[in-house]
């Protein structure tokens, strides 16, 4: 049987990753309004996705999801927002 997940608002889903890739800690990668750019000089695609897919294991966000954008060149992109 599956573990019920611990249901999480947007707000504490995007104050979690933000602590999770250190912003503001850092020097090149930023979030604004749930929109994260995580700067390839600090982690790799693969390890983005990694703990993304470690953090949500267990948690599922309230009317909204996280999706990671297409690949990009300089940046690993997601989102945190509704379903709308």
């Amino acid at each position: 049987m599956a573990k019920k997940k611990k249901q999480i608002t947007i707000e504490q889903a995007v104050s979690d990753c933000r602590a999770l890739f250190n912003i503001p800690g850092s020097a090149h990668s930023k979030e604004e309004k749930g929109h994260f750019l995580i700067d390839k000089r600090e982690f790799e695609r693969f390890e983005v996705v990694g703990k993304l897919m470690d953090y949500f294991r267990d948690k599922a966000i309230i009317g909204g999801g996280c999706f990671i954008e297409p690949i990009t060149l300089l940046w690993t992109a997601f989102t945190i927002k509704p379903l709308k």
